[in-house]
């Protein structure tokens, strides 16, 4: 190639319109899917990515809650105002065809079954490529033979999926799985970071702690079960923090009253900033019967909280046990009471040895789950789809 014609080469590079995605979701309820589009929406490289959101639901509460957030982000975010979307899939289709044709991204980025059931859809018609991640074994967990075959035949349509653990992956069909691609979950470690150095031997109570919907899957019940078994036998355990908010907030608020509890555990309800929650907490505590890569266990990780949660999903991929934190078994509450009142007794025994678990749960996110290490992967699937679409035109 001549001088010229590689100046001009690296030229049109340079110049290139940026790639417009289009992020779709259900919603714009607080949740992990509906955090992870905002993360990764702050940190593409705006010289080269505009970015816009369509969400499903009307954009009122509680379906808002994230909307201020993109405001303030300037992420145009658009509306298809299906409020019983289960009954108007023709609709849905025509309306996300229409607002596709206004917008014109480069490339759709979906999250969900119901947003993707649209996207995919209408991207056809259009001739615009999808990415599809698919974030958990929870999506595919008890649906009916029918709705499984619809999610899958709909992921299976996309142009490029990723999941976000390994575990994730494998749960696939091998006929999908085997192109598919796995891009963790990441953490803003300068949004997450401890206070001051964690130090267990200053401590005279213990405070556990969670983030986290409250809905069945996340088995929030259990985690207040465990607390009652523990907090009765190893009274240095004082508190437990629950953040989050869901269908199965009675539910626990009458466990908690039933147990004696209602002075021992705060029930904080859906907070915007979680960060200094994650400062009140000595150990982040999870029951939840299904993960992908659970982003709230990598934030409090990144904030030195000890993680101890259930071995599921893609979670033996951020821990390893005893190292930077502790696994509970999904099935066994006996079992976890004991081994929460060996941790707890262990820590009150050899304190540094907990200020070094501390310590390698950040550096296990400082090394492996940052934006540097994983948005690229995210930039150069974006970037690979808009020109294959370009030069396909």
């Amino acid at each position: 190639m001549g001088e010229k014609t590689q100046q001009s080469a690296g030229t049109a590079r340079n110049t290139r319109k940026k790639v417009k995605i289009a992020f779709t979701t259900g919603s714009l309820a607080i949740g992990g899917a509906e955090r992870w589009i905002l993360k990764l929406v702050q940190k593409l490289d705006r010289r080269k990515f505009e970015c816009c959101v369509i969400a499903i639901k009307p954009l009122q509460p509680p379906d808002d809650a994230l909307l201020g957030e993109f405001r303030e982000n300037n992420i145009p975010v658009f509306g298809l105002n299906l409020r019983h979307y289960k009954l108007l899939f023709p609709l849905g289709t025509m309306r996300m065809k229409r607002l596709l044709s206004k917008i014109k991204p480069d490339v759709i980025q979906t999250v969900l079954l119901i947003d993707r059931f649209f996207a995919v859809r209408a991207a056809a018609a259009l001739n615009i490529p999808v990415v599809s991640s698919f974030r958990g074994t929870e999506a595919l967990a008890g649906l009916p033979k029918f709705k499984r075959r619809i999610y899958l035949e709909h992921l299976e349509c996309s142009d490029e999926i990723f999941a976000v653990s390994e575990h994730t992956r494998d749960s696939l069909p091998e006929e999908i799985r085997k192109s598919v691609s796995v891009i963790h979950n990441f953490v803003d470690t300068k949004h997450f970071s401890p206070s001051g150095p964690r130090s267990f031997g200053e401590k005279q109570e213990f405070i556990l702690g969670t983030v986290s919907r409250l809905e069945k899957v996340k088995n929030i019940p259990a985690l207040v079960e465990l607390f009652a078994a523990v907090r009765s036998r190893l009274p240095f355990v004082k508190k437990l923090i629950i953040v989050g908010d869901g269908s199965e907030r009675p539910a626990i608020e009458r466990l908690i009253s039933d147990k004696g509890l209602s002075e021992a555990v705060v029930l904080a309800g859906r907070q915007n900033d979680v960060r200094p929650w994650y400062d009140r907490m000595d150990f982040f505590i999870s029951t939840s019967r299904s993960e992908g890569m659970p982003n709230t266990m990598l934030e409090a990780m990144a904030s030195s909280v000890i993680p101890i949660i259930t071995r599921v999903g893609g979670v033996p991929e951020a821990i390893s046990e005893g190292e930077n934190g502790f696994f509970l078994d999904p099935d066994d509450m006996t079992a976890n009471i004991q081994k929460l009142e060996g941790i707890f007794a262990d820590c009150v025994k050899t304190p540094s040895k907990f200020n070094n678990i501390a310590r390698a749960a950040r550096k296990t996110i400082v090394s492996k789950f940052i934006p540097d290490v994983i948005v690229p992967q995210y930039e150069e699937i974006f970037l690979r789809l808009a020109e294959s679409r370009e030069s396909a035109e």
